[in-house]
C-alpha cells in the first residue's frame, strides 16, 4: 500500500512553485531600467542614479569581456561576482581597492533591489564585503599640479572663463558634484561673501564662504554669460544645465592637458584637496565639518591625523 503523503508541501515543491509564480527579469538592460525608474519615483538625485548606472554597467561589461554576457540576472551567482567581477577588476584591470569598492557598492545595491522586489530568486551578493584597504587612499592635488591645472585652462574664451570659475569654486568650497551642478546665480551672497548650497547630500542647506578672488572670477563669468536664459550658475554654451558627465569631461580635459599623473582628475579630488588644504592651514575641524557638509565628526579628525 503506497505511503500516504503529507498534506504539507515539501521544500522542493515550494521552491518549484516559487520559481513558476515569480516573474524574474530576463536581461540586464530591463533590470537597470526598472531600477532607474524606481529611483526616480523615490526621489533619488540625478547624480545618484547616474552613479549606479555607470558602475553597474561596468560590472556587467566585465562579464561580457569574459564571454559571460549571456548570464541572466537570476542566474548570477556569488562565484560569478567574486571570480569574474571582483578578482577580474583586481588582477586584470588592476583597479585600486577604492575603485573596486565603489563599483562593488553600486552593484550590491542594484542586486539587493532586484532581490527585494522579487526580480531574482536569491541575493548572490549576500556575505560579500568590501576589500580591505591597507593603505589610506585620499587623492589630492599637489600645489604644483593645481598651478599646472589652472594654467591649462583656456584664456580669453567663453569656455575658459566658465571653467576657471567652476574649478575655483570646486577647490575653494569643496562642493560635491551634485551641489555645484545645482547652484543658481541667486545662491551667491555678494555682500556677506558666501554661497548657499541648497541641493545637499544630507538635505540640509549650508553656507560656504568664498574669497574676494573667487567673487571676482565669478563676476567675470556672469558678465560673459549674462545673456543665458537660465538661473543655473554654471551652464553649457547652449544654456543647458551641465550634466555630471559634462563636468567630468571638463576636469579630465584640463588634467590631461596639464599632464597630471598619480592622481585622478575629478570633482571629488578637488573636494579632497579643499579639505586637506584647510587642515594643513590649521583650520578648526568644526568649521571644516560645516563647510564640507559632513555629518560624521570623525572625518575631519582623521584628515588631521593623516596630514599632521
Amino acid at each position: 500500500m503506497p505511503k500516504k503523503r503529507s498534506r504539507f508541501l515539501s521544500e522542493e515543491e515550494l521552491n518549484l512553485l516559487d520559481e513558476q509564480t515569480h516573474d524574474y527579469v530576463e536581461n540586464w538592460t530591463e533590470a537597470m531600467q526598472m531600477f532607474q525608474k524606481d529611483g526616480e519615483l523615490r526621489g533619488l538625485r540625478e547624480a545618484t542614479i547616474f552613479y549606479h548606472e555607470k558602475e553597474v554597467r561596468m560590472a556587467i561589461r566585465y562579464l561580457n569581456e569574459q564571454q559571460l554576457g549571456l548570464i541572466k540576472p537570476y542566474e548570477l551567482t556569488k562565484e560569478h561576482i567574486e571570480q569574474s567581477i571582483i578578482l577580474y577588476m583586481k588582477n586584470e584591470k588592476q583597479l585600486s581597492v577604492s575603485s573596486i569598492n565603489i563599483r562593488l557598492t553600486a552593484l550590491k545595491a542594484f542586486i539587493k533591489w532586484l532581490y527585494d522586489n522579487k526580480k531574482i530568486p536569491t541575493n548572490p551578493t549576500h556575505g560579500i564585503t568590501k576589500l580591505k584597504n591597507l593603505k589610506k587612499e585620499i587623492e589630492v592635488f599637489s600645489p604644483d599640479q593645481l598651478r599646472r591645472f589652472f594654467n591649462a585652462i583656456e584664456k580669453g574664451t567663453w569656455f575658459g572663463i566658465r571653467d576657471k570659475a567652476l574649478c575655483l569654486v570646486l577647490l575653494e568650497c569643496g562642493l560635491r558634484q551634485n551641489e555645484i551642478l545645482n547652484l543658481q546665480v541667486s545662491d551667491i551672497n555678494w555682500e556677506q561673501n558666501y554661497i548657499l548650497v541648497r541641493h545637499t547630500k544630507t538635505f540640509q542647506m549650508r553656507k560656504v564662504p568664498i574669497t574676494e578672488t573667487t567673487k571676482k572670477i565669478l563676476k567675470r563669468w556672469l558678465l560673459v554669460c549674462r545673456e543665458a536664459k537660465t538661473e543655473q550658475l554654471f551652464c553649457s554654451i547652449t544654456n543647458l544645465k551641465l550634466s555630471p558627465r559634462g563636468l567630468h569631461k571638463i576636469i579630465v580635459k584640463y588634467g590631461r592637458k596639464a599632464k597630471i599623473e598619480g592622481v585622478r582628475s575629478s570633482p571629488y579630488t578637488f573636494r579632497s584637496t579643499c579639505a586637506s588644504l584647510y587642515v594643513k592651514s590649521s583650520g578648526d575641524l568644526l568649521s571644516l565639518q560645516m563647510i564640507m557638509g559632513w555629518t560624521d565628526q570623525s572625518i575631519g579628525q582623521s584628515l588631521r591625523e593623516i596630514y599632521a
